[in-house]
């Protein structure tokens, strides 16, 4: 799967970061397998609601990264994920958040063509899934 190619190609880059914000480095790939599941989980929710264009501009070349709206929150809720789930301070998760999400998203519109998203892409990112069929007909 892509996403988890991404992630993978990721985790050398961040893992020094993190522990620089404070994230204990044996904590550092469950920070990014959440960064993983918080990303599919975002896109699910705005696959099936008004938050689609959001999140195409991302990958279509209409809005930049840090100005798109779709960031902020993806990176509200990984950050919560990380406090919860890892037992991290909310600040250290906000900073870890901020490093991973902008890096995760980039890296990823790196790989999307010049043409912008496709069904086959989106479906490729989120692993499939029944969310798809409401997404027919959009790439026609």
């Amino acid at each position: 799967m892509l996403l988890d190619d991404v992630l993978e190609s990721l985790s050398g880059e961040v893992g020094p970061q993190l522990a620089e914000v404070g994230v204990p480095p044996h904590k550092a790939g469950d920070v990014l397998s959440l960064a993983n599941s918080s990303l599919i989980d975002e896109f699910k929710n705005r696959a099936s609601g008004e938050g689609l264009e959001d999140m195409l501009g991302l990958f279509n070349g209409t809005q930049q990264i840090q100005d798109n709206p779709l960031v902020d929150s993806l990176s509200g809720s990984f950050a919560s994920q990380i406090a919860n789930k890892l037992g991290i301070s909310p600040e250290m998760a906000r900073s870890a958040a901020a490093l991973i999400i902008p890096a995760l998203l980039s890296k990823l519109n790196d790989t999307t063509p010049d043409s912008g998203l496709s069904e086959d892409m989106l479906t490729d990112i989120m692993g499939g899934g029944g969310f798809m069929d409401k997404l027919k007909g959009l790439f026609n």
